[in-house]
């Protein structure tokens, strides 16, 4: 895409891309809600939901590994403008293009995860978001102590979100915990 001239095609691609695989998504949910219809298991109904609440992940990654690259970048930021001003209407796309930034460059852009927090407000979403802050602390974070630490805030302050309730002790403990496990397998 990069070497595309007029940025009206340019934004029209992306725009088409960002749509494409959006539809995806929701084809992935409309096939497994046409597989529910057919089975009334218990089981199968518990799978069913398990799937359709990673969809929303599942999307983000493969657009991601579809088309990232870092001279999107500008692009990305004028449609996150552009979708901020209606939020409540494109949190999904909202979602995808502001995880694209943090997988173009994660150090770089790590202060969009604020953003993650403010303008999502769908919980399979925050859902998605908290699975790829996890992907990112596990994996990307390379040992980088500032980063780490940044992103273990984030999770929680999103997860406090999610649920209220939640014991903030225990759950930076737990975190803490699946970070070694993640480092003594690495």
């Amino acid at each position: 895409m990069s070497s595309i001239d007029d940025e009206k095609i340019m934004i029209d691609t992306f725009e088409f891309i960002i749509n494409s695989y959006i539809n995806l998504g929701f084809e992935l949910l409309y096939e497994f809600e046409f597989q529910k219809e057919k089975s009334k298991k218990e089981i199968e109904k518990d799978i069913i939901n398990l799937l359709t609440s990673f969809t929303p992940l599942v999307t983000q990654l493969m657009i991601s590994d579809a088309v990232l690259h870092v001279n999107l970048t500008r692009l990305i930021d004028k449609k996150i403008e552009e979708l901020e001003k209606e939020k409540t209407n494109n949190e999904f796309r909202l979602l995808l293009l502001y995880f694209m930034l943090l997988d173009i460059d994660l150090k770089k852009n790590k202060n969009i995860i604020q953003k993650i927090i403010e303008n999502i407000d769908i919980t399979a979403l925050k859902n998605t978001a908290l699975l790829k802050l996890y992907l990112y602390l596990n994996f990307k974070s390379h040992g980088n102590k500032a980063l780490e630490s940044f992103l273990k805030e984030k999770i929680v302050e999103l997860q406090k979100e999610i649920f209220p309730d939640i014991d903030e002790n225990k759950l930076r403990n737990n975190i803490d915990k699946k970070l070694l496990i993640t480092k003594r397998q690495q």
